[in-house]
């Protein structure tokens, strides 16, 4: 419903639910010219949950083909659709350490509030003085916000020689791994990386600093990556070129090490830069190629096992249903790669490497933007470093990581569907691993290293832990020929 009051010289809008407020937002986008400026206060996670299709589709849309800025503030629930603004073009980003149901924002001289709660509503008045006062409060906002820095993703097809010639001028010293030694050997001061060890970050910040470099180049596996990120510093930072697309790894501001046999996290510098070389992952022969796209995809979905077990230990303590929409909410990125594999995936050539390496940076980034690893792995990767303890050493034939977790993946979506009678996202996600040449059979899970009796073992194992699958690992168990038999 709308209303329409006249108050002497204002002229004020009511707009009530979702429907009204979709009719406000098309006033703003009719009303602004091309390269004006608009403000918005406090998004909160609401606004997404409720529009972010017609934000996207319909708002964004227009906004970034009129050139108009879009200045936000976003609340701290909503900050992985604050990553998915921050790529827009003319837009600028901040984060709040706030949550609310209401944001206001402003448009030259209109001036609107919009409640996303139970009842959605939302009020625009057309007045100049209340519009600028407004926005004074809103710069006062801005200047208290956070500024997340997130590392690009570059894509060069240079040589690996060309690429670390052109940071000459800063003395670059190369940390790689053994894989890639013979190509980074070539072309300055290299050290090769064996291991996670922490021991390996002191030995390479002495000849960091004998060497009076300036720069950090990481080459290479997970390994490199991490000790080039854990050697940086504001002054020394880090560009990481990864070797292979196996993990969400490859652009957080995190390393993963290994101190006394426990393995700790090290929080570093955020990478200067990422260089996504194809020329480097297709050096891989086909099989490995494969192998180790394959492990990418795989950790990259296990992030929607993590969202399910964040979900489920949230309904333990507020008693509220278990829903597919909440597990979206978490990681939107993860799921904007479920819908393309489905659609789009056609074979491990250029186009959908590059667009796994971006998959990947986007959730690193995410990472960035909470602060957290808690999104990043759940009973899926319990499940993968029970066998890996328990089976790994020794075998000539050992998935990745990454294809281990996917199992992990497929049974909690499996349980999901149990407990919530809802396997929309189970079914897409064999789709997927049949696309994808990921396990789906207990067939596929011999040719890679894994036996029924180990997940029943690892099952076991990961009882202990707070996840839907450590809650339900029995059930899991029962659930295993009903997923991997042939049907």
């Amino acid at each position: 419903m709308l209303f329409k009051i006249n108050l002497k010289n204002k002229y004020v809008e009511e707009f009530n639910g979702v429907g009204g407020i979709k009719e406000l937002y098309k006033i703003i986008i009719n009303s602004w010219k091309p390269k004006d400026q608009y403000y918005i206060a406090s998004a909160p996670v609401g606004s997404f949950e409720k529009l972010e299709k017609f934000f996207l589709e319909v708002v964004h849309k227009k906004r970034i083909k009129d050139k108009v800025v879009l200045k936000i503030l976003i609340n701290k629930e909503g900050e992985s659709y604050g990553f998915i603004r921050k790529k827009m073009p003319h837009t600028q980003v901040k984060f709040l350490d706030i949550n609310t149901k209401v944001e206001y924002g402003i448009l030259n001289n209109l001036f609107f509030i919009v409640d996303y709660g139970k009842k959605p509503r939302a009020i625009l008045v057309r007045d100049s003085n209340l519009a600028n006062t407004f926005k004074e409060f809103f710069n006062i906002l801005w200047n208290q916000g956070r500024e997340i820095n997130t590392p690009p993703l570059v894509k060069l097809n240079s040589s690996i020689k060309s690429i670390i010639y052109s940071y000459r001028s800063k003395n670059p010293i190369i940390i790689t791994d053994p894989y890639n030694y013979n190509i980074a050997k070539k072309f300055g001061k290299v050290v090769c990386i064996k291991n996670n060890k922490y021991e390996n970050v002191g030995l390479v910040q002495r000849k960091i600093l004998k060497g009076n470099h300036k720069i950090v180049i990481g080459l290479g596996g997970c390994t490199a990556l991490d000790v080039a990120r854990a050697c940086s510093t504001k002054n020394i930072p880090s560009i990481l070129i990864p070797s292979m697309l196996s993990t969400v790894c490859i652009s957080v501001d995190k390393s993963v090490l290994s101190v006394r046999g426990k393995i700790k996290t090290f929080q570093t510098e955020t990478p200067n830069k990422i260089i996504f070389n194809l020329p480097l992952i297709f050096s891989s022969n086909r099989k490995e190629l494969e192998k180790w796209s394959q492990s990418g995809f795989g950790d990259l979905f296990a992030k929607i096992g993590a969202s399910i077990d964040v979900v489920f230990r949230n309904s333990q303590k507020t008693k509220d249903v278990i829903s597919l929409e909440k597990v979206r909410r978490n990681v939107p990125e993860v799921f904007e790669a479920v819908e393309w594999v489905l659609t789009s995936f056609e074979g491990y050539g250029k186009k959908e490497l590059e667009k796994l390496a971006s998959f990947l940076h986007d959730a690193s980034v995410s990472i960035i933007l909470r602060d957290s690893f808690e999104l990043s792995g759940g009973g899926e990767h319990d499940l993968a470093y029970a066998m890996e303890r328990r089976y790994k050493k020794g075998k000539k034939i050992w998935p990745t990581h990454g294809q281990i977790a996917s199992v992990g993946t497929l049974i909690e979506l499996k349980l999901f569907g149990e407990i919530t009678n809802d396997y929309s996202l189970y079914d897409k996600m064999v789709k997927i691993y049949n696309k994808l040449g990921l396990p789906v059979d207990y067939d596929s899970l011999k040719k890679i290293g894994l036996k029924k009796e180990y997940l029943i073992s690892g099952l076991r194992d990961a009882s202990k832990f707070n996840t839907l699958m450590g809650h339900n690992s029995k059930k899991a168990i029962g659930l295993l020929d009903e997923i991997f038999l042939k049907k």
